[in-house]
């Protein structure tokens, strides 16, 4: 006997999705300091671009300090304050947003990454 079921995924969002597929850091070498910008790709749940997505990053210094910048999606923002000492360098996507869609941090890929500069 053949039974037909219903599967639901467990935890994730299965429509109007905001997933964080991918993350880059450029990095602008200064005397004494450096300016690092991150970069942050948003794809639905069919891996489609989303317009319009608001992007909240938060950066992290050597020294410790963070911030929580907020750009428009594929727009580059400054860490933090922008400058900081040479070191190690991080950025961790903490939310996406944008009217009638749910940010899904638990299919999302690319939501941290670290640069050494």
């Amino acid at each position: 006997m053949t039974r037909a079921v219903r599967l639901d995924p467990i935890g994730g969002c299965t429509s109007n999705c905001l997933r964080s597929t991918g993350l880059s850091l450029r990095v602008k070498q200064l005397s004494s300091s450096v300016t690092v910008a991150a970069r942050a790709v948003v794809t639905n749940e069919a891996s489609a671009s989303v317009p319009d997505a608001r992007v909240t990053v938060q950066g992290s210094t050597p020294k410790g300090a963070a911030d929580k910048v907020r750009g428009d999606e594929l727009q580059r923002r400054d860490l933090g304050a922008g400058l900081g000492p040479h070191g190690k360098h991080t950025a961790t996507v903490s939310t996406v947003s944008r009217t009638g869609w749910t940010f899904d941090a638990a299919n999302s890929t690319a939501r941290t990454k670290s640069v050494t500069a």
